[in-house]
């Protein structure tokens, strides 16, 4: 019988195999260490197929003191930083640049006043 608990481990499995893969592929075939965005992918991918694949070891081989450990370092200290980084990254991007920019402009506005 399908039941919610049964139906949510199925789809961590579905997951942990989508991430695994796409984050292979993407070590394999991308030109990640090119750019900042790349570098940040490729953690990112990393980290999330890491915690998924974590979580699927435990459901089918059990728990013990040193796997604990490797868990506790990947949810707390992996995940917090990715994301972190990624916010980081959406604030650089998308506010500190348009921030940069309009600096700029006005910069430009005002010498062309002054030489005017």
């Amino acid at each position: 019988m399908l039941t919610p608990q049964l139906l949510g481990t199925i789809g961590v499995y579905v997951s942990a195999i989508i991430a695994t893969g796409g984050f292979l592929g993407f070590a394999l075939t991308a030109r990640f260490w090119s750019s900042r965005g790349g570098w940040h992918v490729f953690w990112y991918m990393a980290v999330i197929a890491a915690v998924l694949d974590l979580i699927v070891l435990r459901y089918l081989f059990g728990d013990s003191t040193w796997f604990a450990w490797l868990r506790t370092g990947v949810f707390a200290f992996g995940m917090p930083f990715v994301l972190g980084w990624r916010t980081w990254i959406i604030f650089d991007l998308q506010l500190l640049e348009r921030w940069r920019r309009r600096m700029a402009y006005r910069e430009r506005a005002q010498k062309e006043e002054e030489m005017r």
